[in-house]
């Protein structure tokens, strides 16, 4: 029996932004793009996955974006800002974790840094829209790392979850992949319609 729902939030229950942001870097400075995305993505042993894994503040993940590409400083505002209003929930998303919730726990599994959260928080009241959360910023690594998937599992405990009483919903067959040594049921994201058919294909209601 299904008892809680894991749920990836860029990508599945917000848009994807991080691509946008290094497109609208790249075309500032001089330094390659592959250099931009090094910096704000999530390549492995990159500084964009740092950030998101705790190991920078926002103050020093900044100033090294800045010296690395040569990024003046006064536009720091506008990127970031830029960066968090390009996340935003995908049409349907919110009312079908409402559904959900209904019926059983929805949870917050997500490679984020806490900038973004603090404003998205803010912004869409995600405290209010889920029933708990685990950051990579919080556990100090990332869903490429199986020690991640070790901190959901005493989360499903914390709930009184066992792994196979829960699905995880994520956009990246790879990570859904991490999972299933745990024992974790995994669904593979598309669309919020395709998603609804899927869980409704399961017994899930909602």
């Amino acid at each position: 029996m299904l008892k809680l729902i894991i749920m990836d939030l860029g990508g599945v229950y917000f848009t994807s932004a991080t691509h946008i942001l290094i497109n609208e870097v790249s075309q500032i400075v001089s330094a390659p793009k592959h250099r931009v995305k090094e910096i704000f993505g999530c390549g492995q042993g990159k500084e964009g996955l740092a950030y998101r894994q705790g190991k920078y503040t926002r103050d020093e993940f900044w100033d090294l974006a800045c010296a690395e590409l040569g990024l003046k400083k006064e536009l720091v505002p506008h990127l970031e800002k830029f960066w968090f209003e390009a996340y935003f929930p995908k049409p349907g998303m919110q009312e079908l974790v409402r559904r959900l919730r209904k019926h059983c726990k929805v949870i917050v599994f997500s490679g984020n840094f806490k900038a973004r959260i603090d404003y998205l928080n803010k912004e869409y009241h995600l405290k209010n829209e889920f029933d708990d959360f685990l950051y990579s910023f919080d556990a100090g690594c990332s869903k490429g790392d199986s020690h991640f998937y070790e901190f959901l599992v005493k989360k499903l405990e914390h709930h009184n979850v066992k792994p196979d009483e829960a699905l995880f919903i994520d956009d990246h067959q790879k990570f859904l992949d991490k999972a299933k040594p745990f024992w974790i049921k995994t669904l593979l994201f598309e669309t919020p319609e395709k998603l609804e058919k899927d869980l409704k294909g399961m017994g899930i209601k909602c």
